[in-house]
């Protein structure tokens, strides 16, 4: 191939596989906004529950995270589009990165709300007598 149309090919190719990850990335924020912003109307609905001193805080911890990363995406959206595609890379990181963050945060609340369930049946059991069969 004539060294000037490879160069030329190539250059041609970088810029559509930019503006390929750029629209790419624009889809993941507006999902992983999305996905939040379900995530965080499912939490406001037990954060006015009364669940107790020990739940209550969790969720509510929960939900400050979740919704801080909404912020940090809004933040990343809001850029001018100029900026967004100079950041391509780094913006395809960031929703990757994002999602492993809420998968943890679940991830975490599960198992700790799992163990204090699992304590307070193991409360239950200790004061309950057993019943006689």
């Amino acid at each position: 191939m004539f060294p000037p149309l490879k160069t030329a090919a190539a250059g041609v190719l970088s810029i559509l596989t930019t503006v390929d990850t750029y629209l790419q990335n624009k889809q993941g924020f507006q999902d992983l906004a999305q996905k939040l912003v379900v995530l965080i109307s499912i939490i406001k609905d037990y954060e006015v529950c009364h669940l107790g001193p020990l739940l209550a805080p969790r969720i509510r911890d929960l939900s400050e995270a979740i919704q801080a990363c909404v912020d940090d995406i809004d933040h990343q959206k809001d850029r001018s589009r100029f900026r967004r595609v100079v950041e391509v890379d780094d913006d395809a990181r960031f929703i990757v990165g994002t999602f492993g963050k809420i998968s943890l945060l679940l991830n975490v609340f599960e198992m700790d709300t799992l163990l204090h369930m699992d304590a307070n049946v193991a409360q239950l059991l200790q004061v309950t007598p057993p019943s006689p069969p």
